[in-house]
C-alpha cells in the first residue's frame, strides 16, 4: 500500500513539473495565409478497359471547387489514344486525351462535388492502364 501511494505521488509531481516547463506556441506565417503542403489522398489503380467503352472507379473523390487532381498513368498498347479524367455526379466527363502510352495530367474541378476517376477507350482493342491518382 505504501509503494502504491509513493508511486502515485511521484507520478503526480512529475506530471506537474512537466506541465510547468512545456508550453504550446503558435508561429506566424510570413505569407499571411494557410496553405497545406500535402495532398489529401493518393492511390494506385490498375485496370483493363474493353474496346469502345469506359471504366469508372468504384469510390468517389469528394472535391472542393478549385481543387486539382493529378493523374499519372501508363497504358498498353501504346499506339492507341485514350481519354483520362474525372466524371461528376451528373455524368459530365472532364478529361485529357492521352497518346503514346502515358499521361500526366492535372485536372482542376470547378464545382464542389463527388468525382470518379474515369478512363474512356475509343479504340477497337482492350487497353490495360496502370497509374497513380493524387488529390
Amino acid at each position: 500500500m505504501q509503494v502504491k501511494r509513493f508511486l502515485c505521488a511521484f507520478l503526480s509531481c512529475a506530471l506537474a513539473i512537466n506541465l510547468c516547463f512545456f508550453s504550446a506556441n503558435a508561429i506566424e506565417s510570413d505569407t499571411g495565409s494557410y496553405s497545406p503542403a500535402i495532398s489529401r489522398a493518393s492511390g494506385r489503380f490498375s485496370l483493363t478497359v474493353k474496346a469502345n467503352s469506359f471504366s469508372k472507379s468504384s469510390s468517389s473523390l469528394p472535391l472542393a471547387a478549385g481543387e486539382i487532381v493529378n493523374i499519372s498513368a501508363t497504358y498498353t498498347p501504346r499506339a492507341q489514344s485514350i481519354d483520362v479524367g474525372l466524371m461528376d455526379e451528373y455524368g459530365t466527363f472532364y478529361y485529357v486525351t492521352a497518346t503514346g502510352g502515358s499521361v500526366n495530367a492535372n485536372i482542376q474541378v470547378e464545382t464542389r462535388g463527388n468525382y470518379k476517376l474515369t478512363i474512356r477507350n475509343t479504340t477497337n482493342v482492350a487497353i490495360d492502364v496502370t497509374g497513380i491518382i493524387n488529390y
